[in-house]
């Protein structure tokens, strides 16, 4: 017994066409998680969440990128300052990471300012993909007004 819906799906079907394949878009530079390009992932191993510094410490940082598909060393780092609550760029550019997927850098003291100051660092993967992970940070304040983490 032939279903009821049978002929118009029949009639309907070539209105419907072939689905538009996914293309993988490493070449134009955008991520497309459909297409094949995985973002990057970042880890903030160093410093801590909540780091108390005074003013003139420098910050040292230890940051890893996994890249599921690609190379983390043709990542490039970014490091942006979100204590306002909108990204802004600080004057330090950090470090490629190595073919481990490690940068260690050392931010010079002052570079942040003072205050509960909150660090993003993004990773951008070689096909234009991005992660990021964030920390704050306490310069110059007193221990009893950096929050508990």
């Amino acid at each position: 017994m032939i279903p009821r819906s049978l002929p118009l799906l029949l009639l309907l079907l070539p209105l419907l066409g072939c689905p538009t394949p996914v293309d993988d878009d490493d070449a134009s530079g955008d991520c497309d998680v459909l297409g094949g390009d995985e973002q990057p992932t970042v880890i903030i191993d160093d410093p801590d969440n909540g780091t108390l510094l005074d003013d003139d410490d420098p910050i040292n940082w230890v940051v890893r990128v996994e890249d599921p598909d690609g190379d983390p060393s043709g990542a490039t780092l970014e490091a942006l300052d979100l204590s306002d609550g909108t990204p802004q760029d600080i004057d330090y550019a950090p470090p490629s990471p190595g073919t481990d997927g490690r940068a260690t850098f050392g931010m010079p003291g002052g570079t942040l300012g003072t205050g509960v100051i909150t660090v993003r660092i993004v990773a951008t993967d070689e096909q234009g993909c991005t992660g990021d992970d964030q920390i704050f940070v306490c310069i110059g304040i007193p221990e009893g007004d950096c929050p508990a983490t």
